[in-house]
Order: structure tokens, then C-alpha cells, then sequence
């Protein structure tokens, strides 16, 4: 049997009703061909059958999926033991990236960026190199761990050739479709109210504050003062450095090839340069 799992990131029981009433996947994956829904023991769990591999195989090839607007993760599976006991732990989607300068807007810094930050880069958007305007950022299909706070981007050193000054300029990632984020750990699945790790950090110190890296404007859509401003154009040299560092090592372990950049993109690739 040809099968797939998917595990609906919401803790809205209206959308899972939905998804088991209404038949989301079928009017999402009705042009695929012939599916059949269950629902398993596990809350916001799937069994999708499909009538031959030929059809699961597109649909796991064309993630990201949302059902009932919400994200779902797809994982594959063989029929053997429980669907229960399969782990579905990362799921794909599009990132949105902001703040590259012009020179900095290419292929390799999109592979070097979606296998450095993310678990794995599926597919590059490279229609989004002529973006321009409002749309002025590079799209990437990545794989992220739902375990874990999402990546909401990195800061790089930037020399102003104007001034001789150097300066931190804020990368910024916005993730497409995104629905349920937890403004206090930064997970992907649940809201703040509802957020265990801040209902134990409440215990603890009898007050718990949302964090503020994890906001709305990881959202795609979701529009926000640019964080390198000049009120907010801080020279962070500790945290340039660092994550030079955290950058460079995650491209040795990847086996990505470090350039000889110049000054002002220590790490990206500049064709120009």
C-alpha cells in the first residue's frame, strides 16, 4: 500500500474537525488522483492511503501542504508498526530572505544560507533573484526541526565604504503560510497562552515575558521596521563575530566551500568581487 502521515502544527480543534469532516486532503490532492483519510489515536495525526505510489510520491515531492490553513508535516510511511509510533519531526516550507544587499543575491548564497541554518535546502525559488520593490528577498524550500525554535536569522559584519565604519546588518527569515507560532519559545504548532514552557516558567518565577525575537513579523506578509535602522543600527560586534563563527563551522560541516570574500561579505559569495 502506498501511504504517507501527516501531523496537522495546531492545537485548534476546529481546523482538525475540519480536516476529518470536511476532507481537506482530498479537495487539496483531489487532481493527484484517488485518497483515502483516517484519522489515527494520536491528536492531529493522518493516515493518507493512496490508490498507487506513482500518486504519493508527487505529493510528498510538491510540500508544503496546509490543510485547513494550517502547516502540516509529511512524513513517509511503510505500513509497518503502529502510525502512532512513526516520529515526524521536521517538515518543509518556504523562507523568505531579507536584507541581502544586491551583490550578495545569488544561488550560492542561497545554498550556503538554506543548508547552514536550516536541517536540509530542498529547492531554490530562483525566480526571486529578479524580485525587486516590496519583494526584494531571495525564497527557499527548507526543511526545519518542529522540535525547535525556528531560525529567525542571522547578523553579518558590514563595512560602509562611505564612512569606514563597520556595521551589523540583520538578516531577517519569514516563513510563508505559517499560522500557530508561540511567541514565547518560538515553536511552530501552538500559541502563547497555551505554551507548556511558559506555563513551567510562570511556576518557576510566578511571571513569564514573550520573547522578543519570536514575533509576528516571522510571518511572510507581516511587515516590520526594518531591525538595522537607525535607531535600532547598533554596532554589534560580539554578536557579528559570533555569528561568523556559528556561520563558517556550519559550512565546514556541511562541506561548504568557504570563498575568499571580500571585506564587507565575510562569508557570502560576491561575483563581483
Amino acid at each position: 500500500m502506498s501511504m504517507l502521515l501527516g501531523k496537522m502544527l495546531t492545537e485548534s480543534k476546529v481546523a482538525v474537525a475540519k480536516a476529518k469532516g470536511a476532507g481537506e486532503a482530498r479537495y487539496a490532492w483531489g487532481c493527484y488522483g484517488e485518497v483515502n483519510i483516517q484519522p489515527t489515536e494520536t491528536r492531529n495525526l493522518f493516515l493518507f492511503t493512496f490508490s498507487n505510489a506513482e500518486i504519493r510520491d508527487k505529493i510528498w515531492r510538491d510540500r508544503p501542504w496546509s490543510l485547513s490553513n494550517t502547516l502540516t508535516a509529511i512524513e513517509r510511511y511503510n505500513g509497518r508498526g503502529k502510525p502512532e509510533d512513526v516520529a515526524i519531526e521536521k517538515m518543509a516550507t518556504w523562507v523568505q530572505i531579507h536584507g541581502l544587499h544586491q551583490n550578495q543575491r545569488n544561488e550560492e548564497n542561497m545554498v550556503t544560507i538554506g543548508s547552514s541554518y536550516f536541517l536540509g535546502l530542498l529547492d531554490l525559488d530562483r525566480a526571486s533573484l529578479e524580485y525587486t520593490g516590496y519583494r526584494r528577498f531571495l525564497r527557499i524550500l527548507v526543511e526545519v526541526d518542529i522540535r525547535e525554535p525556528v531560525p529567525t536569522g542571522f547578523d553579518f559584519p558590514f563595512l560602509d565604504e562611505s564612512s569606514g565604519v563597520e556595521h551589523c546588518e540583520v538578516i531577517d527569515f519569514k516563513y510563508e503560510r505559517l499560522v500557530e507560532l508561540c511567541y514565547f519559545c518560538g515553536r511552530i504548532g501552538h500559541n502563547w497562552p497555551t505554551c507548556r514552557r511558559m506555563n513551567e516558567e510562570r511556576k518557576k518565577n510566578s511571571v513569564a515575558y514573550l520573547s522578543e525575537v519570536y514575533t509576528a513579523t516571522l510571518k511572510a506578509g507581516v511587515d516590520s521596521p526594518h531591525r538595522s535602522s537607525a535607531s535600532q543600527s547598533r554596532n554589534r560586534e560580539e554578536g557579528c563575530i559570533e555569528g561568523v563563527k556559528r556561520l563558517e563551522a556550519a559550512g565546514r560541516r556541511r562541506g561548504v566551500e568557504q570563498q575568499g570574500e571580500p571585506k564587507n561579505t565575510p562569508w557570502f559569495h560576491n561575483p563581483e568581487g
